[in-house]
């Protein structure tokens, strides 16, 4: 090879790779596309690397570091997650060091609203929240929002919601009815601009009570958390229920825990969609200090009711489970940031779904690569048959992971997201919306703008198809047993019922009899060994 020759190859490197052929020569390439390439007649593979290990998947395969069951040239493993796309990478145009720029997102459509809670524009800390829209595919900053009453350590922006053309940002640390009583704030776009319309406080707000701390909106009603009123001791908790007729916003209820205990901090997470909520009280007792609860309420011919109260089936002091929730239709997801499965403070997030009137766990989920300190579901986002859970503590600087409800009551991780400019504690993760294929992520501690001026990325999570694995073993249904081609791996069907298996060989009975291994001679389905067994049959001269 000249020099010349290799000189044009490093102009265009975008990867490094070093292929040990058989006859003991050591090639280097770099090449513009995931094409093989040719250096002097020596063939490189493509630079695909799905599974992040270093070694370019058609060697993983070929060298057997991994298998391809389905022979479709991509590493199982990677067959099981899908890659989203980061569109946008979201900043404050006023960036400045310690805003915290992303400690909260919402989103609906194309518009998002981000919270910044250390933002200074009227005091220290007095916060802010800024609204982005894709406008002709790009994301643009349309308007900062502030309070017209701000003042210092207000925190504006610790909670954000939107609806359509109106959102609802929370000060939890206002003191207009003592110290940290909180607010929340309604602003409407009104011909392309955003306007303040009304703000919100509790009827008997009192010094600490953190109203604001989360808020919800659906539609015309809104729900505001107060997790440190003490309506039912210190710290118990409630939250409130707004609604907006004739223009006014005006306070309809209270919601709270009819087993309301001091520290409970009820309402430190709400999710509003219609006419339920779903209210964290993350430091509930039931299960042990901290283990955690939520609660189902719904408004019932104008009557707010309590429909359920969600813990885990395997609930532990210090889960936090109900740190974060969010709901879509009858299917609620409920973050337990310090659950232990992986390691401890790992977290995990739990799927539940009303069923004729009752609400059921359907499943827990844990991330594949789980570990020590995670904080998996310090955030919760939920869009139809799409979770996004955040885990902020993920590697140091933070991950997403995003869920699919592959079949009935099946989740399944889909994919692992991360910033592309990933640092170290950046808390990418800290928050997570959800609308459609869209996800926001925010990032608050971000240095882009200076030390903790934080960030939020947009990500398109129409995932491609990826294969099932729904007896999670980390490999392709299809690559499993099917013997009565149900689409369905055989220890499923007999683990779900759907075949039988009277003689445990982990063969479905249709199959033994189909494949000859058992004799059916009465044609009823059932071998005659089972048939026997269980006394359906008898067997005159055993």
């Amino acid at each position: 090879m000249s020099s010349a020759h290799l000189l044009r190859s490093k102009a265009t490197v975008i990867q490094f790779l070093m292929v040990t052929l058989a006859f003991g020569i050591e090639a280097f390439a770099d090449s513009p596309s995931p094409e093989a390439v040719v250096f002097d007649n020596i063939r490189l593979f493509g630079v695909g690397d799905c599974n992040a290990n270093g070694v370019d998947d058609e060697l993983d395969i070929a060298g057997a570091t991994s298998s391809d069951c389905n022979t479709n040239g991509i590493p199982d493993e990677c067959d099981l997650e899908s890659e989203a796309t980061e569109l946008a990478k979201l900043t404050a145009a006023d960036a400045a060091e310690g805003d915290w720029f992303g400690t909260s997102v919402a989103l609906t459509g194309d518009t998002a609203v981000i919270g910044a809670i250390r933002d200074d524009d009227g005091g220290t800390d007095s916060g802010s929240a800024y609204v982005f829209r894709k406008v002709a595919g790009v994301w643009q900053q349309v308007a900062k929002l502030t309070a017209a009453d701000a003042a210092a350590g207000d925190q504006f922006g610790r909670s954000v919601a939107l609806s359509g053309d109106i959102a609802v940002i929370g000060a939890h640390l206002d003191d207009d009815d003592g110290s940290s009583s909180g607010s929340a704030y309604v602003f409407r776009e009104v011909g392309g601009a955003w306007q303040q319309i009304a703000k919100l406080t509790a009827p008997n707000g009192a010094d600490g009570d953190f109203f604001g701390r989360s808020v919800s909106i659906s539609g015309n009603t809104a729900v505001v958390g107060a997790p440190g009123n003490d309506f039912g001791g210190p710290g118990s908790g409630l939250a409130y229920v707004f609604r907006e007729v004739a223009g006014v916003w005006q306070y309809v209820n209270y919601l709270s825990a009819p087993d309301a205990v001091s520290g409970d901090f009820f309402g430190d997470s709400v999710a509003l969609s219609g006419d339920t909520v779903v209210i964290g009280a993350d430091r509930d007792d039931d299960s042990g200090g901290s283990s955690g609860s939520a609660y189902v309420f719904r408004e019932v011919a104008g009557v707010w009711q309590q429909l359920a109260k969600l813990t885990a089936a395997d609930a532990a002091a210090n889960d936090s489970f109900g740190f974060s929730v969010a709901l879509s239709g009858d299917t609620a997801v409920i973050g337990a940031l310090g659950d232990d499965d992986g390691g401890s403070g790992s977290g995990s997030a739990y799927v539940f779904r009303e069923v004729a009137g009752v609400w059921q766990q359907l499943a827990k989920l844990t991330a594949a690569d789980a570990a020590e300190f995670d904080s998996f579901g310090y955030s919760v986002a939920l869009s139809g048959d799409t979770a996004v859970i955040g885990a902020s503590g993920d590697d140091d600087g933070g991950s997403a992971y995003v869920f699919r409800e592959v079949i009935a009551g099946v989740w399944q991780q889909s994919a692992n997201l991360t910033a592309t400019d990933a640092g170290t504690n950046d808390s990418f993760g800290r928050s997570v919306a959800l609308s459609g294929d869209t996800a926001v992520i925010g990032a608050d501690r971000d240095d882009d703008g200076g030390t903790d001026s934080g960030s939020a990325y947009v990500f398109d999570v129409s995932l491609s198809s990826i294969s099932l694995d729904l007896n999670n073993n980390g490999v392709p249904d299809e690559c499993e047993d099917d013997c009565n081609v149900n689409g369905v791996d055989d220890e499923l069907d007999i683990a779900g019922a759907t075949s039988s298996d009277c003689n445990t060989n982990g063969v479905p009975d249709e199959c033994d009899i189909s494949e000859g291994t058992s004799s059916d001679c009465n044609n009823n389905g059932v071998p005659d060994a089972c048939d026997i067994a269980v006394g359906f049959s008898d067997d005159c001269n055993t």
